[in-house]
């Protein structure tokens, strides 16, 4: 059966990490502080299924099921977890990405130019695009940078909304995002982010 989700053409391929280095590096605008993100606690019941990828665990939705997609393992590997399928076709999802580039090029590496590439990903398939704000915080201990954006679907016309969160955690350049079509985003994202929130290494 063939998945009807919204989702960033990256995950099938990903030679697109080892541009990371080659992005300018743009300071971080919004909030600045170190502050500890978590999970909003009347979610967290709806979180019930503990998922370990790689290193890490999460909590998804309940009703999510995943579907695995991979490159060169030792470069990308990524997750989807999918909710089920509304009236209007589409299925909500959080995805998980995590990339391993050479070493020469993550020691070049900064949050915001890995932030940036995954971004200019999502914004080349949309229409009227615009990040709306920039937050650096903690989850789990890991520093993250996360950001939230909206656009336009081309093919539908429908309004989109979505975040992304992304960290440097040793060799490995993480990317969990989310993203949703008016109006179901408001919903959908919350639930999404409170379940990037319980991301954790362990």
């Amino acid at each position: 059966m063939k998945l009807k989700i919204h989702y960033p053409s990256f995950i099938c391929g990903l030679p697109l990490i080892f541009l990371l280095v080659l992005i300018a590096n743009i300071g971080v605008s919004g909030k600045q502080a170190n502050s500890q993100w978590a999970p909003k606690n009347d979610l967290l019941p709806k979180l019930t299924k503990e998922e370990t990828v790689d290193r890490y665990k999460i909590r998804i939705p309940e009703n999510y099921t995943v579907h695995t997609r991979t490159g060169d393992p030792k470069v990308i590997s990524g997750n989807i977890w999918v909710g089920e399928k509304r009236a209007d076709g589409i299925r909500p999802y959080l995805m998980l990405t995590i990339a391993s580039p050479p070493k020469e090029e993550m020691d070049k590496l900064t949050l915001q130019q890995s932030l940036t590439t995954f971004l200019a990903v999502i914004e080349k398939k949309q229409k009227n695009w615009k990040q709306i704000k920039t937050e650096e915080g903690l989850i789990g201990g890991i520093k993250f940078i996360r950001s939230y954006w909206e656009g336009i679907d081309p093919k539908s016309g429908r309004p989109l909304h979505g975040f992304n969160y992304v960290a440097i955690d040793g060799e490995r350049v993480i990317n969990l995002s989310s993203q949703d079509t008016d109006p179901y985003h408001k919903e959908t994202l919350l639930l999404t982010e409170s379940a990037v929130l319980t991301f954790k290494k362990f």
